[in-house]
């Protein structure tokens, strides 16, 4: 669901600003408006505010332009849920294909490819350096 990485790549050569996508979204507009209003900590309607001024400011994650997206692939979930043998094949076939899947990998991979940096090597608590 949501942008590949090359429309958000786009949408920030663009000038992408979160607003827009905020406006026209009724549900995402009340459900910034319910976290700023407190509801989620006790009332204290100041401590999520640096998590919603970033994400009606500038962003950085594309946050706002795939919460739709999100919200629809989120639904699909809620209804494969209801459909226990539907949910059950779903399950097994993802566990069966998630062999190339590891999160040293993936992390490798993005250090790589997206954030463009080099491994740092790091010194376990057992004094041994880390893999």
């Amino acid at each position: 669901f949501g942008h590949t990485a090359e429309q958000i790549e786009q949408l920030g050569h663009s000038g992408y600003h979160p607003m827009p996508w905020i406006e026209q979204d009724p549900a995402v507009r009340q459900a910034l408006e319910l976290i700023g209003s407190g509801y989620f900590s006790e009332g204290d309607g100041e401590l999520f505010h640096p998590l919603l001024a970033s994400l009606t400011s500038h962003d950085p994650f594309r946050v706002m332009a795939d919460v739709a997206d999100y919200r629809r692939a989120q639904n699909a979930v809620d209804e494969a849920w209801l459909d226990r043998g539907r949910w059950a094949r779903m399950s097994l076939h993802n566990t069966m294909r998630c062999g190339f899947f590891s999160s040293d990998r993936s992390i490798a991979d993005y250090a790589e490819r997206i954030w463009k940096v080099g491994r740092v090597p790091v010194q376990s608590s057992a004094g041994a350096p880390a893999p």
